[in-house]
């Protein structure tokens, strides 16, 4: 049957039964009570659909949305774990520089006291 049952019953609703056939009302009555119970079992299921599909798009985008706050949660954390590091090396890098500073003035040290061993 190419046509939807609605398509269907409502068809069945304009075509006239011919006066000779009193069996036909019935058989067409039967048909039409079944093609709406069929129309109201899928409007039915085609509501459930709809409300099935309406949970899912609102917990799709809840989830989206919750997905997208630990990305930027998470953007913002290594954007600070780099700062960070930066900070870090660039207090390494003061703390090698004062290193070599001590070691140039402690081998200045050195040459002094051997100096002035040497002269005593």
């Amino acid at each position: 049957m190419s046509e939807t049952p609605l398509k269907y019953l409502q068809m069945l609703k304009k075509k006239a039964t011919p006066p000779d056939d009193p069996e036909a009302p019935d058989e067409r009555d039967a048909m039409i009570e079944r093609l709406e119970r069929e129309l109201a079992e899928e409007a039915e299921h085609t509501a459930g659909l709809r409300k099935t599909i309406d949970e899912l798009r609102f917990q799709a985008q809840t989830l989206e949305k919750s997905y997208a706050k630990q990305l930027e949660d998470a953007r913002s954390r290594i954007e600070k774990a780099e700062q960070a590091t930066e900070a870090e090396k660039a207090r390494a890098s003061e703390i090698e520089k004062e290193r070599d500073d001590i070691l140039l003035e402690l081998k200045d040290a050195q040459g002094r006291v051997e100096r002035l061993s040497a002269g005593a």
